[in-house]
């Protein structure tokens, strides 16, 4: 399985996943929760996670519990599911 760590060394080295889950548990230990908006490369993977005022960031949940989108800065639908990787300190949340 050494092809599956290079690869996801890649990707982590790509987005700076070090940086951005350290941004995350910093934020989610303020506000309860830590968005970051995903960027595709022209490969269609991820090329940079963008952190988001978590504090302005509201998952949209329909009838039976799954993500539609989210709300930011007052806007609903302003990110599809797929735009966003979502941290909450609960599930709950």
């Amino acid at each position: 399985y050494g092809f599956v760590k290079e690869r996801v060394d890649e990707f982590n080295k790509r987005v700076n996943m070090d940086l951005v889950l350290f941004v995350a548990q910093v934020k989610r230990s303020i506000y309860g929760k830590a968005g970051f908006e995903v960027v595709l490369g022209e490969d269609e993977f991820p090329k940079r996670l963008i952190p988001l005022q978590s504090d302005k960031l509201k998952p949209n949940i329909n009838e039976v519990w799954e993500v539609t989108g989210y709300r930011y800065q007052g806007r609903d639908g302003f990110y599809s599911p797929e735009e966003v990787l979502y941290f909450v300190n609960l599930p709950l949340d």
